[in-house]
């Protein structure tokens, strides 16, 4: 079921969306703020390594833009099903054991935002979700970014380099919509870039940092177009 959008969650007015905090309607692991206690098999070792934490007024120096490379589930429900991914515990089957990827045992959701597909609309404008406080520090992208970053993902599976080896799921053309490309611009103008009083230069990708698939060519060169343009 899909959450009020009402003045007490909204943190952020822009253009043509808004920020709502629904950090609260998120699942957690039950071992927060650790993840999967249990053991990897993979590699013989603990699997949490690390805890989520808490860093008041921490320092935000960039912003790692993602893709969920997932489903296309209406808003709600999407970031319902990403957040029960992130919590649930890993599993492995076969020898050598191979992780399913039905689960990642994660402390919590990953990311700080994430921009659906197809925003829910409150008052003539588009939804984005923050599902996290922004002093939380995650786990989103590692190469040192995520304690002084914030990762936004964008609901989808989108092309990616080499595109012809880019198949997207059934019926859907592997691009960003419309309104996601438009909330793409307009959070990094409109509040990013104000707000941390950030250079374009740290509009980063996580095709930047060990994932060439994420988030893939539209959102890459988007971004890319960004860094280019004078302070």
């Amino acid at each position: 079921m899909t959450p009020i959008i009402d003045h007490t969650r909204i943190v952020f007015t822009g253009t043509f969306f808004c920020i709502a905090d629904v950090s609260a309607s998120l699942p957690r692991h039950p071992s927060w703020p650790h993840g999967f206690m249990g053991p990897d098999p993979t590699t013989g070792q603990p699997y949490s390594k690390g805890t989520y934490r808490a860093i008041p007024g921490r320092k935000i120096d960039r912003v790692v833009y993602h893709q969920t490379e997932g489903g296309y589930a209406p808003a709600w429900t999407q970031l319902q099903e990403t957040a029960q991914f992130f919590v649930r515990d890993p599993r492995w089957k076969g020898d050598p054991p191979r992780w399913t990827g039905q689960g990642r045992g994660w402390p919590g959701f990953a990311y700080g935002l994430l921009v659906p597909f197809s925003p829910i609309v409150f008052e003539d404008r588009w939804v984005v979700f923050q599902c996290n406080s922004l002093d939380l520090v995650t786990w989103h992208t590692g190469d040192g970014c995520n304690e002084p970053g914030i990762g936004v993902a964008f609901q989808g599976y989108f092309a990616f380099e080499p595109v012809q080896h880019f198949r997207p799921l059934k019926g859907q053309d592997g691009h960003p919509s419309d309104a996601q490309l438009q909330i793409a611009e307009d959070l990094w103008f409109e509040y990013f870039k104000p707000t941390f009083k950030l250079s374009n230069k740290r509009l980063e990708t996580h095709s930047m940092h060990k994932k060439p698939s994420c988030p893939g060519v539209d959102l890459d060169n988007l971004a890319a177009r960004i860094r280019a343009l004078d302070d």
